[in-house]
């Protein structure tokens, strides 16, 4: 025979088997959550206002340097202005010719039975706008003009010519050197 089964626990009374309860397992969850949101929470805050500390302090810090930081950006400008403007001057100097140093060379370089009869220099500064030492540098014209005696007087001249353009102080003087001129005026006589 089968007896019906009544369960006289009531539920209240019930308790769960397992090593922990679910009620604990929740719970804790929950507290766990919170804990940290909690904590993040917290060091937000303290990051908020160590930011906003930090943030007075800079502002009163750039108060007390805006004046000087604006007479420092001025004198940067100005100085600037001024290293341009040497550098210019550089490139004048640079490109100044010394024509004690070009006669002497010249007259280390012309043979003996060349006589000028005209000698010519013009200096052109370029320019008026100068931007960079290259705009300040001077252009200079020479003009030679002689006479040339002798057996090999019109290959003298074409060497005088030649010997000219390799000399150092003339390249850096002068762009171009050329022959405008040669003509015979007698049996061994030659102008240019």
């Amino acid at each position: 025979m089968m007896y019906p089964r009544v369960n006289l626990l009531v539920k209240s009374e019930q308790r769960y088997q397992g090593v922990v309860s679910h009620r604990f397992i929740i719970l804790c969850g929950i507290a766990t959550t919170v804990s940290v949101v909690v904590l993040f929470g917290a060091i937000s805050l303290v990051r908020y206002e160590s930011a906003k500390a930090e943030l007075i302090t800079a502002r009163s810090t750039w108060e007390l340097m805006e004046p000087r930081y604006n007479v420092l950006m001025r004198e940067e400008r100005g100085l600037k202005v001024n290293r341009q403007v040497l550098n210019l001057f550089d490139g004048w100097t640079e490109s100044k010719a010394s024509f004690v140093e070009l006669l002497e060379c010249l007259q280390d370089t012309v043979p003996e039975n060349v006589q000028a009869t005209r000698f010519y220099v013009r200096g052109d500064g370029g320019s008026y706008e100068y931007a960079t030492p290259e705009d300040m540098s001077i252009v200079y014209d020479l003009l030679i003009e002689g006479l040339c005696i002798g057996e090999s007087a019109e290959s003298d001249v074409i060497k005088l010519r030649k010997e000219l353009l390799e000399r150092e102080r003339f390249k850096k003087t002068f762009e171009l050197l050329k022959l405008a001129s040669l003509r015979k005026t007698g049996e061994n006589k030659r102008e240019f």
